[in-house]
């Protein structure tokens, strides 16, 4: 379970920003989008939500999610970089900012396994890892697990000797991947308290918009399954979609290797649209299934991040989709985009986080609704940030009434 994330240096993000979520000590919607952490009361959040104006940075801190948990499963890539074909590691730092371009990006990441919290901490430039560090937490302490740097390999007091002489083996032949998924890959019975924070960490399902390839590619290999079939089309249904079926067959010419149909009842007769010519908000229902269902229904305690959300969906579909994915049982946690702000008076004010774009730099910053004093529980959270009083708001001043030509 995600406790919070921290990323700095990554495109648009220069300083640290920050995504908690644990509660903060208010009682708003506690029954319904908090659970507990930990038996000293603590809460967690099922779920945040990134307003602000476009290219404030909402998809950047969403992509990193992306970019730390690929380069925390897969190590460095063989591609281009700087014109060369070499080995890298798949972070943008910021740009605009000379210093910045030799710096590491750098993700810091709390999660909370049974009764243990750990930090685990990744340094990345493009051309190398600088530093990857694990912290177990003792209470409010943190004491370190292993350190591993161009210096080499350090162990905290904690770590015995038998898992010192495993954990050295596997460092002195680890390159171009992560220590900790290095360890992962061994599965040893002596190291698995590794393993159970490498699984912990990796439980992302990310979604960008617009590009849904993947998961359309997902969702019509999931249908395959006769049970899971009738999941996504229920699913469908439920949208008021009026889909009867969909019909799937293997397509070696199509992007996805997939040929996929929709049929409908036309007065009791069959009849089919073709993918590409259904309507934009049926499509995205049908990519994001399997995913959304997978993310339910897994034993495990998943992060599931969607890029814009509300795009291409009614209100009241978003509305649904939240709430019963806030139901499911378990620490299944929501991270999503959108600009559709009428969900804000049934979230918590620590769920609504707000991302602004500073003009000069053309940096990220973020600040939750609940970071701001003197805010009423009463107060109508969605007319107040249309105001402009919680910032993240463009301001806008078209006029299209310019005179121009000679």
């Amino acid at each position: 379970m995600f406790l919070s994330y921290t990323v700095s240096n990554y495109k648009s993000i220069k300083e640290p920003v920050t995504l908690s979520f644990i509660a903060d000590k208010g009682s708003e919607f506690a029954d319904t989008n908090t659970f507990p952490i930990d038996k000293n009361g603590a809460k967690g959040l099922k779920s945040l939500f990134l307003f602000g104006a476009n290219a404030s940075g909402k998809s950047n801190i969403l992509e990193s999610f992306y970019a730390f948990n690929v380069a925390l499963r897969y190590g460095s890539y063989l591609g281009p970089t700087n014109g060369d074909t070499q080995e890298y590691w798949n972070v943008t730092p910021y740009l605009f900012d000379d210093d910045y371009r030799r710096k590491p990006t750098i993700f810091d990441v709390e999660v909370s396994i049974a009764e243990f919290k750990y930090l685990y901490h990744l340094e990345l430039t493009q051309e190398k890892l600088v530093c990857e560090e694990l912290y177990r937490y003792d209470g409010k302490r943190k004491k370190r697990i292993f350190t591993v740097s161009e210096k080499g390999i350090t162990f905290g007091t904690s770590v015995k000797k038998e898992e010192k002489e495993h954990l050295s083996k596997i460092a002195s032949w680890t390159n171009n991947k992560t220590f900790l998924a290095a360890i992962a890959r061994e599965k040893q019975k002596v190291l698995t308290e590794y393993n159970v924070v490498y699984y912990d960490l990796i439980n992302i399902l990310y979604i960008k918009y617009p590009q849904y390839t993947v998961s359309r590619a997902i969702t019509a290999g999931y249908i395959g399954n006769v049970s899971n079939k009738k999941k996504v089309i229920s699913m469908l249904r439920n949208a008021d979609s009026c889909i009867n079926d969909v019909i799937v067959t293997e397509d070696k010419t199509s992007k996805i290797g997939y040929d996929i149909k929709f049929e409908y009842l036309i007065k009791g007769k069959k009849e089919y649209i073709n993918y590409n010519m259904e309507s934009d908000g049926n499509r995205k229902l049908f990519d994001l299934a399997a995913i959304l269902l997978v993310a339910l229904e897994s034993g495990l305690d998943t992060l599931l991040i969607i890029d814009e959300l509300d795009n291409n969906l009614h209100p009241c579909i978003i509305d649904d989709l939240v709430d019963n994915y806030m139901q499911a049982k378990g620490h299944r946690q929501l991270l999503t985009s959108m600009h559709y702000t009428g969900l804000m008076n049934s979230l918590r004010r620590d769920q609504i986080v707000l991302v602004e774009k500073d003009k000069k730099e053309l940096t990220t910053t973020v600040a939750t609704m609940a970071d701001f004093t003197g805010v009423r529980k009463d107060l109508d959270k969605e007319k107040a940030y249309l105001k402009g009083i919680f910032g993240a708001t463009p301001f806008t001043s078209f006029d299209f009434n310019v005179k121009g030509g000679k």
